[in-house]
């Protein structure tokens, strides 16, 4: 007799959300974060990890993601309420 195949990870977190009603912008996000977490660490499986892994994880978002959003803003323009920093509204 044969066994059936192991659900992968992402596959049963899904299936809770699901189960628990969960949004599915909601459950896209959460499984954006998890993976986001599994590729930070070279693609280990979670269950692997604890939480000295998720205070790196933690550590890298608060000190990588505010220069990158700052740097994405200026890039597309955003900064200054909208306007490019080269032009000056009402000019």
């Amino acid at each position: 007799m044969e066994l059936p195949p192991r659900k992968k990870y992402l596959d049963i977190v899904r299936e809770i959300l699901r189960r628990r009603h969960y949004a599915r912008s909601t459950e896209d996000s959460y499984i954006g974060w998890i993976k986001r977490f599994i590729f930070f660490h070279d693609k280990r499986h979670p269950r692997e990890m604890g939480a000295q892994e998720v205070e790196a994880f933690l550590t890298h978002l608060a000190t990588e993601l505010p220069f990158l959003f700052a740097r994405e803003n200026m890039i597309s323009g955003k900064a200054a309420g909208g306007h490019s920093p080269s032009v000056v509204p009402g000019s």
